[in-house]
């Protein structure tokens, strides 16, 4: 369909980060839900999205084990099989809240069930399903509200966040209200790749420094200051505070 087209997967995303200045990307994961798929949870999709000149433009997430297809094309409206989604008014304190994360990534644990536990108190519940693709595609359904988790790569949104944006939902970074979905934000694609969990913990450093420190600290002093706060809290359990 479109063979000058790059590609970025889940499966071998270090050698495939020098084509994205091409003008179409595809996003890509075969599986979102592993470790569902490995367990027979049966929440599990194939997420694909298609950028074009940095700007997402199509996206398909697809559960076999329910045949349900989330589908949206830019200008052109979401659809859950041939059914147009819009998104519900609805706020937090009327709806479920989903979430996700994942045992590779457990530096940050305390600061998300920490954020977790205060949304769930606002919420009428909480769920964790697994699958960032669908759980964001739930959105524009209407079964979820929200969707929040601290480390993604853009492959497993991509494709979701075009479903979210036609049915009248946002997505952005944390603390952050600007996004670029291939670019992530002000980053580059090579330091998106490696984000981690950077805009979480920034976030939550902030609650520590002045603000008119934290406002004029480049990428490389944040950076440095967290390895330090991790170090350090890897000691002897201290907070960011000390």
């Amino acid at each position: 369909i479109l063979p000058e087209a790059s590609f970025f997967g889940e499966e071998d995303t270090n050698n495939n980060i020098k084509d994205l200045e091409k003008e179409y990307i595809f996003y890509i994961d075969p599986i979102d839900g592993t470790t569902n798929f490995m367990f027979n949870y049966y929440h599990s999709s194939v997420s694909v999205g298609l950028c074009q000149n940095g700007e997402m433009i199509a996206g398909f997430v697809y559960n076999p084990f329910v045949d349900k297809l989330y589908k949206a094309i830019k200008n052109e409206g979401a659809f859950l099989n041939d059914k147009k989604l819009t998104m519900k008014d609805l706020s937090v304190e009327e709806g479920i809240v989903a979430f996700g994360c994942a045992r590779y990534n457990e530096c940050d644990v305390n600061i998300l069930f920490e954020t977790v536990k205060e949304l769930f108190l606002k919420s009428l519940s909480i769920r964790s399903g697994g699958s960032a693709a669908i759980d964001i595609s739930r959105i524009a359904e209407g079964s979820n509200v929200i969707y929040l988790e601290y480390k993604l790569q853009p492959y497993d949104y991509a494709a979701a966040s075009v479903i979210l944006e036609e049915a009248g939902g946002i997505i952005t970074r944390i603390g952050d209200d600007s996004f670029n979905i291939p670019l992530g934000g002000s980053l580059t694609p090579q330091e998106w790749v490696g984000l981690d969990t950077f805009a979480g913990t920034v976030e939550f450093m902030r609650k520590y420094i002045p603000a008119e420190i934290a406002d004029t600290l480049t990428l490389d002093e944040w950076n440095a200051i967290i390895e330090a706060w991790k170090i350090e809290t890897s000691k002897g359990g201290k907070t960011a505070g000390e």
